[in-house]
């Protein structure tokens, strides 16, 4: 079985950082588009999709694996299966504050009490989305992809745990959900 998904590996540094769930990898775009082009479409995929297209935005705040991999599970627990591919962007705080974005805490709506406690909310207009994704396509941070293969070892380790995210949940023992 693969090692789990670390945090560095996934993100290429340490966090703390902010991630934004995408619909598939596909929604990051085409690097041959033109910047302001591909910023502008991004703005559409990532930002103003369904079911929630108008502010604020959902992002989980991660600092740790642990949090990384909670999210992950979280996130993944109102697919059809918990193994589902994900992808994600990750932003820096210090990339929302150049844009002038600040994250507000609230209580998330996955599955996962933890991955609940690290939510927050976006509340940012038109341009700051733009802002936020051209300085993301700027610095090349590609979005973070998770394969089957990568998520399956997350959720072994929660369906021994019990969490809520994973079918079939006996109650989850994991002292941050309690």
């Amino acid at each position: 079985m693969a090692e789990p998904p670390t945090l560095a590996g996934a993100v290429g540094r340490p966090g703390p950082v902010f991630l934004r769930k995408l619909r598939r990898k596909n929604d990051w775009g085409d690097p041959a588009t033109p910047l302001d082009e591909r910023a502008a479409d991004l703005v559409k995929t990532a930002w103003k999709c369904e079911p929630h297209p108008k502010s604020p935005f959902s992002v989980f705040l991660v600092e740790t694996d642990e949090d990384f991999h909670r999210v992950v599970i979280g996130m993944n627990g109102h697919r059809p299966s918990p193994t589902a591919e994900s992808d994600f962007i990750a932003m820096f705080p210090g990339d929302l504050e150049a844009v002038g974005v600040r994250a507000e805490r609230c209580p998330g709506v996955t599955l996962c009490a933890y991955a609940n406690a690290l939510h927050h909310d976006i509340p940012a207009k038109d341009e700051q989305l733009f802002a936020i994704c051209r300085l993301l396509i700027e610095r090349d941070l590609a979005p973070i992809h998770l394969s089957k293969g990568k998520i399956r070892p997350l959720v072994v380790r929660a369906t021994e745990e019990g969490c809520l995210a994973v079918p079939n949940s006996s109650g989850c023992k994991v002292e941050r959900c309690a």
